[in-house]
């Protein structure tokens, strides 16, 4: 999946977070890149945000976001396979956040 494609998720399912988390989610984007999945040699994942050493990618084999360390050579040990909204990842990152 391309960059784009991934920025398309992200942009349709942000505008569904609760204002709390949007503001989070802003504050950890980072710019778009790709990481390599270590157990699949030649798959990457594309990296949205990172907060506390941990990065938010969107895995499309699992179609959902994953949040994660990056391994000590700077992929993704394995590709996530939860299938999270992200709406369940800033949950679970930030809380439930505030509903208005």
């Amino acid at each position: 999946m391309t960059i784009s494609e991934v920025m398309v998720i992200l942009e349709s399912e942000a505008a569904d977070l609760v204002p709390g988390h949007r503001t989070a989610l802003e504050a950890m984007r980072v710019k778009p890149y790709e990481v390599p999945v270590e157990s699949n040699p030649g798959e990457t994942v594309v990296v949205v945000a990172e907060y506390r050493g941990e990065v938010l990618y969107w895995s499309d084999i699992a179609e959902g976001w994953e949040f994660e360390p990056l391994s000590p050579r700077a992929g993704i040990a394995q590709r996530g396979s939860n299938q999270y909204l992200l709406a369940h990842i800033m949950c679970q990152v930030f809380g439930p956040g505030e509903q208005t």
